[in-house]
């Protein structure tokens, strides 16, 4: 096609018609322009579909690790709630008057002494978030998600540092008294019962492992409210990404 031009444009040249010349030149450059924009008009279409492809996976990964943490939230949830409901329980037994010192020690021994520490299933916007590809998703999805990293990472260092103060608690009195059941294997062991001298250590004991008890359940209400908040900022986040998957 070039050459074709190009022979028309020697020849009007060579027959000295300017005014045709100059039409033919301009209708040539325009020509090519006009194949360069379609050019870049089929590369653009290819790498924005490119980009779309991508941001399709990327959708994929996000709503398998949301899903994820959703489901582990859940049970979360159903654990803390069952934990605090014995922490109230324990609160409501100091109603009944005149307990014994065994039934006190005994419903104490009725709370949940380990700890749990939390883990969230976030890889997918961290590598969004290292490789620049965030960009490529829709702001108020970019802004979410951000934020949703923001606080799983307070969580995370809020419930370690409160379980790191709670250990230091009851660790101490936890070495002093032995386990729950240690008074009960010495009663026929009454020489060695008086070495360890377990029975004077008890109101010690009891003060550390009631103010732990107090330590762990603020920790535990805190981060059960701020997990259910959490988990309905999952579930609108989920309906976002669904509604930008391509179907």
């Amino acid at each position: 096609m070039l050459r074709f031009f190009s022979k028309i444009r020697y020849q009007l040249a060579a027959e000295n018609k300017a005014g045709r010349y100059l039409r033919y030149a301009i209708g040539e450059i325009l020509l090519v322009v006009i194949g360069i924009l379609i050019a870049l008009q089929i590369n653009n279409w290819n790498e924005n579909k490119k980009l779309d492809a991508a941001k399709q996976v990327y959708y994929l990964q996000l709503l398998k690790d949301l899903n994820t943490d959703k489901d582990y939230i859940s049970g979360k949830i159903e654990m803390f709630s069952d934990r605090i409901a014995r922490y109230d329980a324990y609160l409501s037994s100091f109603n009944k008057p005149n307990l014994l010192t065994n039934e006190v020690m005994q419903n104490l021994n009725k709370l949940d002494y380990t700890v749990d520490h939390i883990r969230f299933q976030n890889n997918t916007i961290v590598s969004l978030e290292s490789t620049g590809d965030l960009k490529l998703l829709p702001v108020d999805l970019r802004n979410r998600l951000l934020d949703l990293k923001r606080r799983q990472e307070l969580i995370l260092e809020f419930t370690k540092s409160n379980y790191d103060y709670y250990m230091d608690i009851i660790r101490p009195s936890g070495l002093a008294i032995g386990v729950w059941d240690l008074p009960s294997r010495l009663q026929n062991q009454p020489e060695f019962a008086k070495l360890l001298d377990i029975d004077n250590k008890m109101d010690i004991a009891f003060m550390s492992f009631d103010y732990a008890q107090f330590i762990k359940n603020y920790s535990e209400s805190n981060l059960l409210r701020d997990l259910e908040n959490m988990q309905t900022d999952i579930e609108k986040i989920i309906d976002i990404i669904n509604s930008n998957i391509d179907n």
